[in-house]
């Protein structure tokens, strides 16, 4: 989906949840979040994000304000191992 295909004029357009996390305001567009995921799916987006969260928004005085909430069910620890040139 391109900027272009939404309606201009709103305050915030909702994105789904794919993957990443994103919040921008655009001229003419309003706000636009994607919270990511709430729960990482894969050891690639658990090392990336550690945990998954959401966004909180606030309407107040004709303001519109976005804070993204992680949501922590575990702490996450990674590691990265250099294996080359060993032997058993």
């Amino acid at each position: 989906c391109s900027l272009l295909d939404l309606p201009k004029n709103f305050n915030y357009y909702a994105g789904g949840h794919p993957h990443f996390v994103f919040a921008k305001e655009f001229k003419d567009y309003g706000l636009i979040t994607y919270p990511g995921a709430l729960f990482p799916n894969n050891f690639k987006e658990i090392e990336k994000f550690n945990h998954g969260g959401f966004y909180l928004l606030n309407y107040s005085d004709n303001k519109l304000t976005h804070q993204w909430i992680p949501v922590k069910i575990k702490e996450v620890s990674s590691f990265s191992i250099d294996v080359n040139n060993k032997s058993l």
